[in-house]
Formats: structure tokens, sequence, C-alpha cells
């Protein structure tokens, strides 16, 4: 098996957009689990959700070193034990331009990502959760979820092939059962425990941990997906407070406002929109703070792609 080396710098923005940030303030909160994995701690709460969290200590994270789990790490330290199936080891380096030390990882690259699917749409198929790589595809999907005779899982509504993977997303009903990977497999019957289901990581501080130290916040696909995808708006000294139309701000909670860069913003308020092509789709606004939420605007992306 290949192995190539990922470091955050190399990221390319290969994602296409199609969700909406009103679909967020709505009521999902796709920085949830953004902050879950920061390690921040809820603060105000109202039925069903927190008001804001306490990041209070990524303004104490040096530049210098690298974080993981809530430990420090010096330039040259390397990780051996990692909760992703799919990474070897990852190391604390050093950008070259800025001294700012970030996470090197070794990942295992699959054959499914080195060679042209078997066929159009194929449903990739797992020995179990914890399973990096796919043992096998399924290119007749659909008409053996058909068969009477085929042994499949149902969660949700859904039906199943048997080494089918199942994910849940931030906004379950149950705690529990947020940001949950299943396997369809002999035994399952809808309830996300062990060994059928575990809870995974988006493993922010590896992938990210330049971004975080920057004040960059990161942008969803969908208001209730669990990891946010590699792109990121940071603070600029253009970025200006958008109050849109018909917004009220809320006199009891005006303290609770979102830092980004130089600006402060009101619950309802917005970042100006930026002139960079890469996130000129990209909508943030302050939602649940202390940071702004981003997700994709699907109608301006469908514009931007000519669609």
């Amino acid at each position: 098996m290949q192995s190539t080396v990922f470091a955050l710098a190399e990221f390319r923005l290969y994602f296409i957009c199609i969700a909406s940030l009103f679909n967020a303030v709505q009521g999902n909160n796709p920085s949830k689990q953004y902050y879950n994995e920061l390690s921040c701690v809820p603060e105000a709460a109202t039925p069903g959700r927190p008001l804001s969290y306490d990041c209070g200590f990524l303004s104490k994270l040096k530049d210098d070193k690298c974080y993981y789990k809530g430990e420090e790490y010096e330039p040259g330290q390397r990780l051996e034990t990692i909760d992703n199936e799919c990474v070897q080891s990852c190391s604390c380096d050093l950008l070259p331009h800025n001294k700012k030390a970030y996470w090197t990882c070794i990942h295992e690259d699959c054959p499914e990502a080195l060679s042209p699917q078997p066929c159009n749409r194929a449903v990739p198929l797992y020995s179990s959760t914890k399973s990096c790589c796919a043992q096998d595809h399924e290119c007749d999907h659909a008409n053996k979820i058909k068969q009477n005779d085929v042994t499949t899982c149902e969660y949700d509504g859904k039906q199943y092939l048997i080494g089918e993977r199942i994910y849940t997303n931030s906004n379950r009903a149950s705690k529990e059962d947020e940001c949950k990977i299943c396997l369809c497999s002999q035994g399952f019957n809808g309830t996300l425990v062990e060994p059928w289901c575990r809870k995974y990581s988006c493993d922010i501080y590896l992938l990210y941990l330049s971004y975080i130290k920057g004040g960059c916040i990161p942008t969803y696909y969908h208001p209730d997906d669990c990891c946010p995808v590699p792109i990121f708006r940071c603070p600029k000294e253009a970025d200006a407070v958008i109050t849109p139309k018909n917004t009220i701000i809320d006199e009891r909670n005006k303290d609770l406002t979102c830092k980004f860069g130089h600006l402060n913003l009101q619950i309802g308020q917005m970042l100006s929109s930026s002139n960079d092509t890469e996130i000129e789709c990209v909508e943030c606004s302050c939602f649940v703070p202390p940071l702004p939420t981003c997700v994709m605007n699907d109608e301006c992306e469908k514009r931007r792609q000519g669609k």
C-alpha cells in the first residue's frame, strides 16, 4: 500500500458546495462539532443548544508548538498513536516562512483513491467501522436493495447493504447518536451502539492547526455536517460587519458576540463578502459565539460554476 505525506499548506480547494447559510440560522448548528473538537466549553444555554462556548484557551496556543488532545508538542516530536485508522503517524514541523508549527501526517492511500471506480456510483463496502480502505465495491446497489433474499440494514428510513457504512450528522435527537460511523452487519438493529457504531473525529488539530492559530474559521457543506471542509475564511483588514435586512439584535444577549480578526459581530450579523474567488460563495454569520459560522451558499456556487 502506498503512502503519501499531506501537510496543511498543501490542501487544495477541490470541494463543490451545496448548502445555504440560512438553513443554519433557522435552527441547525453546523459549528457544534467544531467547538466540541476544539474542546471549547458550552456556556449559557437554551433548551437544546448552548448560546455560546468558552474558547479562551485558543488565544494561548503558541505559534511554535503543536497540539493534540490537549497536549503540547515540540517541533520534531511525533505522534505514533492516532485515533484515525488512515493516518499512520504525524510529526510536528515548522513552516519555513513564519516558523509556525503544524502537523505533517503520513496517510494511507486506498486503492479506490488511486484507481478509477469499477463502475459509475460504486458503493464501497468495508469489513469494520475502523477499516481505512474498502474491501469491495457494489455496482448493483439499487437492485440488490430491492431483492428480498439479500440481507440489509435499515436506519432512518433507508436500506443499506452488508458492509455499507452509515453516517449520522451533528443534529440528532440524542446527543449520543451525533457524528457516528456505523457498519451494516449481522445484528445491527438501528441502535447506534458498539460494536456496530463508533464516534468519529474530524482531526481538527491535526489538519487545521495553522488556520486555528491564525483565527481562521472553516466552512461546512451542509448545516448539519459533522466535519468542515478545508475552505477557510481568514481575517483581513477589509472585512466588515453586515446587518442583514430585518435582522433584530437581541438586546438581552448583546454581550454575546463573535470575534473575527478586528471585528465583533452581534448574533445575526454577517461578515462582508470576499472578493477571493475561492471563498466568494462562503457566507459567515454570528450564530453561536465566540466564532462566526461559515457555510456555502448553493445558489451563489451554481452561478459561479455556470450551472
